[in-house]
């Protein structure tokens, strides 16, 4: 989901799943 949207995120949080959960709640509440 994340990945399809924005490659660079989702390169970002596969390396530190801590910021997956923060970038996909930012980007799921918007």
């Amino acid at each position: 989901m994340l990945e399809s949207r924005s490659g660079e995120e989702g390169r970002a949080l596969s390396t530190q799943p801590s910021c997956k959960r923060s970038s996909f709640e930012v980007r799921v509440v918007p």
